[in-house]
């Protein structure tokens, strides 16, 4: 009897071991896998022009590639094209075929050979690792992060290798920048300049300009659904956030974090509201020219709807760029709201201050 309990409670010792081994192994993969999501890359997207990846047929030598190649670019730099200095070449069995990746405008100049396939329009961001001096070159665990942010978002890419050897290019397709911007933000990658990777704002309507009065005045936000029907924030009158604009678009926005320790959720802003007309129907765009969050990729539309004091703002479009969401406030105090411009004490020669 005692031969049979020592062999049970070695056994049971023996699995308990094992089960603190594996535990221990379990949590080390989990800490590596997520130290290798936790890399923050720079992501900046070079503004010159795109990129288009040209693909030789297997009939072709790779020497028919560089040809092609040394008359495309020099072509291209004459007509102020090519600027960028970005090329690749890649070749043999394993991708079956010679592959030239170069700026568009040399595709243009000088057009490959008629059995060539040209895939046009790709973005290129050039990705490094911030730190000291610029920054170092993201190792292959940082890309994966990258690879598994966009390919979640449903985007393609590719990699490049850079000649700066703190970096490295990643390109997107053109059509894919923003929501590969709100893919990578989410992520906690920093991506810019705003200009390159979020949409462009539509074109303000003049006529419809008198209707910012009706969002001039005191707001607070009451709740905040995203996406709709899931309430993910609510606030009594008053103490949620805080919205002042002017007659003349001006706004500003208090949005403290809930815990004064997480200053990373930090979301107040300031810049300049207008209405737009699109498809018939007027819109609320908030043009954030300051914000505590980076670019989102993600223009700040909405359909609006006022009933006296209380207005509901809808977001659109609903895209991949984001979810759905809707905010509503309620009015605290129409005002008056007045802005006020900065100005420095030095005078321009005719006495006007700078």
């Amino acid at each position: 009897m005692q031969r049979r309990r020592w062999h049970r409670s070695s056994a049971a010792s023996k699995a308990h071991v094992s089960s603190r081994v594996a535990g221990h192994s379990k949590k080390k993969r989990t800490h590596e896998a997520t130290a290798r999501r936790a890399v923050p890359l720079r992501l900046e997207a070079l503004g010159a022009e795109g990129l288009s990846i040209v693909a030789f047929s297997t009939a072709r030598e790779a020497g028919e590639a560089l040809d092609w190649l040394a008359t495309a670019l020099p072509a291209a730099r004459a007509e102020g094209g090519a600027k960028s200095g970005i090329t690749a070449l890649a070749g043999g069995t394993a991708i079956g075929s010679t592959v030239v990746v170069v700026p568009s405008s040399a595709t243009r100049v000088v057009p490959p050979p008629g059995d060539t396939a040209v895939d046009q329009s790709w973005a290129v961001l050039q990705a490094s690792v911030p730190g000291v001096g610029g920054g170092t070159k993201p190792d292959p665990a940082a890309l994966t992060g990258v690879h598994s942010a966009l390919s979640a978002a449903g985007v393609i890419w590719r990699a490049l290798p850079a000649a700066a050897a703190s970096s490295s290019i990643v390109l997107v397709r053109e059509e894919d920048l923003p929501a590969a911007t709100v893919a990578l933000v989410r992520e906690g990658h920093c991506v810019g300049p705003t200009a390159l990777v979020c949409p462009p704002v539509p074109e303000e309507d003049a006529a419809a300009s008198e209707k910012n009065t009706s969002f001039v005045g005191l707001w607070t936000m009451l709740k905040r659904e995203e996406p709709v029907e899931v309430t993910v924030e609510e606030n009594v009158a008053g103490e949620g956030p805080v919205r002042i604009q002017a007659p003349c678009g001006i706004f500003v926005e208090i949005r403290l974090p809930k815990q004064p320790d997480r200053t990373s959720t930090q979301r107040s802003c300031a810049g300049y509201h207008s209405v737009v007309e699109l498809s018939g129907r007027q819109l609320s765009i908030r043009h954030r020219t300051l914000d505590f969050q980076p670019p989102s990729g993600a223009v700040l539309c909405t359909q609006v709807k006022i009933d006296r004091e209380v207005m509901g703002e809808l977001s659109h479009p609903r895209s991949r760029c984001r979810d759905e969401y809707i905010e509503v406030w309620t009015r605290l105090d129409e005002g008056p709201v007045t802005a006020l411009q900065f100005t420095t004490e030095s005078q321009r020669p005719g006495g006007e201050a700078q």
